[in-house]
């Protein structure tokens, strides 16, 4: 039996490449990097990186992960659905 895959694994079928994403960087960035997947540290205090693990992006508001997980058209679409008054 396939367990599902963790909370902290991004995905989108139409992006280029998977991001594994959480916020630790020891084991959780290098296993990402092992897996052959882009890490990204999800760092908003702008920690020290304190070991030699580097992520592929390190961002300090979630909102830098959309770029990173959408194509451009979905990204030019962000929000519209739900805005209650349009222009």
């Amino acid at each position: 039996m396939m367990r599902p895959p963790p909370r902290s694994t991004l995905s989108s079928s139409s992006a280029a490449s998977d991001v594994y994403k959480r916020q630790g960087l020891s084991s959780d960035i290098q296993g990402g990097a092992n897996a052959g997947l882009d890490t990204c540290w999800y760092n908003p205090n702008h920690a020290e990186n304190p070991g030699k693990v580097v992520p592929t992006y390190e961002i300090a508001d979630l909102k830098e992960l959309y770029p990173l997980v959408m194509e451009q058209e979905e990204l030019a679409n962000v929000g519209l659905k739900n805005r209650r008054h349009q222009c």
